[in-house]
């Protein structure tokens, strides 16, 4: 999927309100997500990062609870996207976003010298 300024805008709207980034410690590495019941936005995202829609699930066993969707990425792909969000992030998902790039610079390589607290 070719990706447009546009495209990147809307995800990065969308993950400011939606978007989960963490550290996975098995893995040791960075982990994006965006988890929501719309299963047409979480599929767009799951294309745009070129990974598995996942779902749906159920967290409660009560009737008016909609199904919930997951597009999850991680490792260098994760840190690319994570690179490619960061500038248009808002100054709390910033703040989280380069606080795990930086603890993954600290174990590998996959971060530029760029990412600065």
């Amino acid at each position: 999927m070719e990706l447009t300024d546009r495209d990147l805008f809307w995800l990065a709207g969308l993950f400011e309100g939606e978007g989960c980034a963490d550290w996975r410690k098995r893995d040791r590495t960075l982990r994006l997500r965006i988890q929501m019941t719309d299963r047409d936005i979480v599929e767009r995202v799951a294309k745009m990062w070129d990974t598995s829609l996942c779902g749906p699930y159920s967290w409660q066993k009560k009737p008016q609870n909609l199904p919930v969707w997951t597009a999850a990425i991680q490792g260098r792909k994760a840190v690319l996207w994570a690179l490619a969000l960061l500038g248009l992030m808002g100054q709390r998902r910033k703040a989280k976003l380069t606080e795990l790039l930086l603890k993954l610079r600290e174990k590998s390589s996959c971060v530029p010298s760029t990412v600065s607290s």
